[in-house]
């Protein structure tokens, strides 16, 4: 089942800093990512091809094309949590995901695969209403610094 709300406290991990004396955070095994992708694409015969973005995102991009090229979506996940979105294109640098595609049947193929799929509701929860209490003094630097009004902008950022 995809989640139209996060789930209570976030995690250690989801600002994407980690500092080594609190002990690293769990991180989302790459290769995972690419198989969930390829585990939904194959059935839409659709390909999945990565599409960055690289430091300092938080997050990687994969785009779910179509074999005739239409883009289907561009699954957005966050580099040390198993959380995705689905967004219509990828991430304006310095933005967070964007035009989020309301969630296909498909997108129940992440969460069998351990993923958290999180919508557009979720991620424009307030930060004020989100449990920030799990986070180390590592991460929450960072979100005094940059002030982010939802937890979209927390999780999938491009803080240095």
């Amino acid at each position: 089942m995809t989640s139209d709300q996060p789930a209570g406290r976030i995690k250690r991990g989801a600002t994407g800093f980690q500092d080594r004396r609190s002990g690293s955070a769990p991180r989302v095994d790459p290769a995972a990512v690419r198989r969930a992708c390829w585990a939904v694409a194959g059935p839409l015969r659709a390909t999945a091809v990565e599409a960055g973005p690289g430091y300092p995102a938080s997050f990687t991009c994969t785009e779910l094309r179509a074999f005739d090229g239409r883009l289907l979506a561009v699954v957005v996940a966050h580099l040390l949590l198993p959380i995705v979105t689905l967004a219509a294109a990828s991430p304006v640098f310095g933005d967070a995901p964007k035009a989020l595609v309301p969630q296909p049947a498909w997108a129940e193929d992440f969460v069998v695969a351990g993923f958290q799929v999180l919508d557009d509701a979720a991620l424009r929860t307030p930060l004020r209403e989100v449990d920030l209490s799990a986070l180390p003094v590592i991460e929450r630097k960072p979100i005094r610094r940059w002030k982010p009004a939802v937890l979209g902008e927390l999780l999938f950022n491009w803080w240095d």
